[in-house]
């Protein structure tokens, strides 16, 4: 009994140190290197863009009131030359009409100035030498009466006083002396007293002409004279004056008429330049159709339409339309193009030319041959680039319109025989260097790495264009 009791544990020590020892580790996974076909694509979104777009702008010089009355409608296919948006012009008709007006009158104004301006140029020498001469003869008055006219006019005036006395002593001394013969002759005494009546009557006339000699005497001397003086000397300096203001005035008047007949002029020719820009703007608010093709509402921005509904509710009877900017845009049919968005990580494989086909969104079973002709350096987004590609298409039951979504799938790389791996199998080393490498499996069982040149590459594949050849073995996953 004891001896089976001994055999039970160590037989339970035994299971329990074989449970206890650790299982074999799987053998790491491989893969056969060996040539076949291998195709790179990229798929870019696109958008389907006419080659050939006529955009219709209005582009008045001054005038701003755009209101249509009527716009064709979007769709309608038209000829070059047809009238496809009319815009009401009373306002621009009644605002030509008024600067006709204005403009008529203005050369009426202006030739009437032109008149007065020669007039001016004739009439202002003559008044300076009036002026001079009104000078001359005011000084030469002045001088004329200091030197001579005043001492004549005083002793005129004395010379009249002392006449007027000595008429006056005259016809006394005459009357005495009669009076003295009429009293010792015989004559009669009705004859003595009509001659003595005389004579009594001319003494006091003699006197009152003495009295008002005196008067008119004093009055000269006192007044008039000196007046005389005071108004020739104020007539001397007002000629000076006035002399010196035609110097003055006159030559200013001509240039102030230059100045004001030049800005008639120029008036004049902005009123005409204006009329020519409103004739002008009328003539093309008549708009036709720059070429044959199809009325779109907007412009087309890289194969899209953003602004038709802006464009529909401004293009209504009464909708008021904004200038310098595109309304419509006539798209002729044609060969298109497809433009596509460039993402930033597929720049390097897209830098050449590259075939491909372009499926639209409306026809996912059709492919049209293409090939995309260039990208642009400048992004139009964050990270995205503009991108054009060139499309093969026979209408037929399929129709193809200008902003129709496509997928532009092009080929970056090709080949019937090359070395391919798993991406996962291909490992890149960290020093600065950045070497790629493989784990290749030797004829041992063991594995080595080994540096590899890598070219075209998938989502899941790259190509090997150097460190491997076909028949080689290597490692999925790096080797603990």
């Amino acid at each position: 009994m004891l001896r089976v009791r001994s055999y039970v544990t160590l037989l339970i020590l035994l299971t329990a140190c074989v449970a206890a020892r650790p299982a074999a580790a799987d053998p790491p996974e491989t893969y056969d290197v060996e040539p076949g076909p291998f195709r790179v694509t990229v798929q870019l979104e696109g958008v389907f863009e006419s080659q050939t777009m006529h955009e219709v702008i209005l582009q008045p010089e001054v005038w701003s009131s755009l209101i249509v009355t009527r716009a064709i409608d979007q769709g309608t296919q038209v000829e070059k030359g047809d009238q496809i948006l009319w815009l009401d012009t009373d306002r621009i008709e009644n605002e030509i009409q008024d600067l006709e007006f204005q403009i008529e009158q203005g050369r009426l104004t202006i030739e009437q100035k032109e008149v007065e301006l020669a007039t001016l140029r004739k009439s202002v020498p003559l008044d300076l030498e009036a002026a001079e001469r009104a000078r001359r003869v005011a000084v030469d008055d002045l001088n004329y009466f200091l030197e001579i006219d005043e001492d004549l006019r005083r002793r005129s005036a004395e010379e009249s006083l002392l006449s007027a006395k000595y008429n006056l002593e005259y016809a006394q001394e005459e009357l005495d002396q009669l009076e003295k013969m009429y009293r010792a002759d015989d004559l009669t005494e009705e004859t003595e007293e009509i001659i003595l009546k005389r004579a009594r009557r001319d003494v006091d006339r003699r006197q009152f002409l003495l009295e008002t000699t005196r008067a008119r005497t004093e009055r000269q001397l006192e007044t008039d004279i000196p007046r005389t003086r005071i108004q020739l000397e104020e007539s001397a300096n007002r000629s000076q004056i006035a002399l010196t203001r035609a110097h003055t005035t006159l030559p200013a008047q001509i240039k102030t008429a230059e100045i004001e007949l030049a800005r008639l002029r120029h008036n004049q020719e902005n009123l005409e330049r204006k009329l020519a820009e409103l004739q002008a703007d009328l003539e093309h608010m008549q708009v036709t159709a720059p070429a044959d093709g199809i009325v779109y509402y907007g412009r087309c921005s890289r194969g899209k339409w953003p602004e038709i509904e802006a464009r529909t509710k401004q293009l209504r009877k009464g909708g008021t339309v904004p200038a310098n900017t595109v309304l419509m845009t006539i798209v002729t049919p044609g060969p298109s193009i497809v433009r596509v968005d460039v993402p930033e990580k597929d720049l390097h494989d897209l830098l050449e030319p590259r075939i491909g086909y372009v499926t639209p969104k409306a026809y996912p079973d059709l492919r049209l041959p293409a090939e995309f002709t260039r990208v642009n350096a400048i992004p139009i987004k964050d990270e995205v680039y503009d991108g054009e590609v060139l499309f093969e298409f026979t209408p037929g039951k399929q129709q193809i319109f200008p902003g129709m979504n496509c997928t532009a799938t092009l080929i970056v790389f090709e080949s019937d025989d090359t070395l391919t791996v798993p991406k996962k199998a291909v490992f890149t080393d960290d020093t600065i260097a950045g070497e790629k490498y493989v784990w290749v499996v030797d004829d041992a069982g063991g594995h080595e790495r080994r540096n590899v040149t890598t070219g075209a590459s998938s989502d899941d594949r790259v190509q090997i264009t150097e460190g491997l050849d076909a028949g080689d073995t290597i490692l999925l996953s790096a080797p603990e």
